[in-house]
């Protein structure tokens, strides 16, 4: 994980629980298991850190990374829509029967 992932996790953790009135001192310590190294040869290594390790994003920086997230999340949905709208489109037509005319119980 980068330094910039590192701070971004302390400041959701920060803001989310270390916010609340039971966890204020609470020393915070955190297990992660990311991978080192590129391709096949990566491998999950254990990195402990602690509340206070990582200085936290601004408030401008949050709302950078917020506001790309959001930006990446609407192409990410215009993305998906139209490749369901392939998927319709090239999917085989399939005659529906009226309810009525459609048994309900097979007896034979």
């Amino acid at each position: 994980m980068t330094n910039w992932q590192m701070r971004l996790l302390a400041t959701i953790f920060e803001d989310a629980v270390f916010s609340l009135t039971d966890f204020r001192k609470s020393p915070g310590e955190f297990l992660c298991f990311p991978k080192v190294g590129k391709g096949d040869s990566a491998k999950r290594q254990p990195l402990l850190w602690k509340r206070g390790d990582f200085e936290l994003l601004s408030r401008n920086e949050l709302r950078e990374c917020l506001d790309e997230f959001l930006l990446a999340l609407e192409d990410a949905k215009i993305i998906l829509e139209e490749a369901l709208r392939k998927e319709q489109a090239e999917a085989p037509v399939v005659e529906e029967k009226p309810l009525g005319e459609t048994p309900l119980l097979d007896w034979r």
